[in-house]
């Protein structure tokens, strides 16, 4: 019986074990994406801005051939 109760303990340890370490391995995925979605968030601003400086070139340059 002292056996059986010793090793269902050890299991028991070590499945809160694995499971410390899944929790862990899942918050450093989430800090992950987070970070990846912060940085899509940056690239997209940054695209918005160069198609209105591109946009904005143009309509000068459209101008500036009908002073012409």
């Amino acid at each position: 019986m002292h056996v059986i109760l010793k090793q269902v303990t050890t299991e028991a340890s070590e499945a809160r074990s694995a499971a410390a370490q899944a929790k862990q391995e899942a918050y450093a995925r989430k800090q992950e994406l987070e970070q990846a979605l912060a940085h899509s968030s940056t690239l997209e601003s940054r695209l918005l801005a160069a198609i209105k400086e591109t946009e904005a070139a143009r309509a000068s340059e459209a101008f500036a051939v009908a002073e012409v």
